[in-house]
C-alpha cells in the first residue's frame, strides 16, 4: 500500500506545481513541452535498458494518438486549475475514467455490474453540479468558474484512458515503456512545434517546472505499477483516484483558501464515489 500512497502524493504534488505556475503566469506550452521532453528521454532510457526491442504495430499506432490526448488533456487541466481551482479541476480530470469504462462495456463485451451503472449515472450528475457551481462562482468572481475548461478536461483526458485500455487489449504488457516513450515523444513534438510556431520564450522557471512535472509523471506511474504488484487493480485504481481528488481538494482549501461552495463540495464528494463504483 505504501507505493499507492506515494503515487497519490506525487500526483497531488504535480497538481500543486501547476497551481503555483498558474499564479506566476506560466507559459503552459513551454511547461507542457518540457514535461513531455524530459519524460520521453527518461522513458526511452528505461525502454532501452529493458531490451524489449521494437514494439508491435498496435503500440506504434497508439503512441502518437495517445500523445495528442496527453498533450491536449494536460493543457486543458492547467487552464481548468486557473479558472476553477485545484480541487474541482482534479475531480473533473479523474472523472474521465468514464470513457475507458464505457469502452470496456460497449466494445469489449464486459458486462456492467450494478455499481458501475450507478457510477456512470453519478458522473453525469456530478457534471451538472459542476456546471451549477461554476455559474455561481462566475457571478461572484468575474472570470472564474471555468465550466468549459472542466468539461474539456473531462472529455479530452478520456482519450488517455482509452489509449491505455486499447493498449491492454491489443499490445503485450512488456511494451509499456515503449508506449510511454512514444506517447511522451509525440506530445513533446506537438508542444514543441506549437512553441516554435508562436515564438514563445523559454523562461527558466517554466523549463524547471516542466522538467519536474515530467519526472513526477514517470515516478507516479512507476509507483502505481509497483503498487499493482502487491494490491489488486480493483483496490489500487479507486484508492489512487479518490486519494488524489480528496487530497487535492484539501490542499487547495488550505494553501489557497479555495472554496468550491456547497455545490462544488458535493460534486467533489460524488465524483470520488462515482469513481469507486465505476472501478469495482
Amino acid at each position: 500500500m505504501i507505493f499507492l500512497v506515494l503515487a497519490v502524493t506525487v500526483q497531488v504534488l504535480m497538481g500543486l506545481l501547476l497551481k503555483v505556475g498558474e499564479l506566476y503566469q506560466q507559459d503552459r506550452l513551454v511547461v507542457m513541452g518540457c514535461n513531455y521532453l524530459f519524460g520521453a528521454l527518461i522513458a526511452a532510457g528505461v525502454w532501452a535498458a529493458q531490451g524489449t526491442g521494437l514494439p508491435s504495430a498496435a503500440t506504434l499506432a497508439l503512441g502518437p494518438v495517445g500523445g495528442f490526448f496527453y498533450a491536449a488533456g494536460l493543457l486543458l487541466w492547467m487552464g481548468a486549475i486557473a479558472a476553477a481551482g485545484l480541487g474541482t479541476s482534479t475531480a473533473a480530470l479523474r472523472l474521465s475514467v468514464l470513457w475507458p469504462t464505457l469502452l470496456s462495456l460497449l466494445a469489449f463485451g464486459e458486462r456492467p455490474a450494478l455499481p458501475q451503472l450507478v457510477g456512470i449515472a453519478l458522473t453525469f450528475g456530478v457534471l451538472g453540479l459542476l456546471g451549477a457551481s461554476s455559474v455561481r462562482r462566475a457571478r461572484a468572481v468575474p472570470g472564474q468558474g471555468g465550466f468549459a475548461w472542466l468539461v474539456s478536461t473531462f472529455v479530452l483526458n478520456g482519450g488517455t484512458g482509452i489509449t491505455q485500455k486499447l493498449f491492454t487489449e491489443w499490445s503485450p504488457a512488456t511494451e509499456k515503456m515503449a508506449l510511454l516513450t512514444l506517447i511522451f515523444g509525440s506530445a513533446a513534438v506537438l508542444s514543441g512545434a506549437a512553441v516554435l510556431a508562436r515564438r514563445r520564450r523559454l523562461r527558466r522557471g517554466d523549463v524547471l517546472r516542466g522538467a519536474a512535472f515530467g519526472i513526477g509523471n514517470l515516478a507516479a506511474n512507476a509507483f502505481l505499477l509497483m503498487g499493482l504488484e502487491r494490491v489488486s487493480g480493483a483496490v489500487a485504481f479507486p484508492f489512487t483516484s479518490v486519494g488524489v481528488i480528496l487530497l487535492a481538494a484539501i490542499a487547495g482549501a488550505v494553501l489557497w483558501r479555495e472554496r468550491p461552495g456547497p455545490l462544488g463540495t458535493a460534486a467533489i464528494a460524488l465524483a470520488a464515489l462515482a469513481i469507486v463504483l465505476m472501478l469495482r
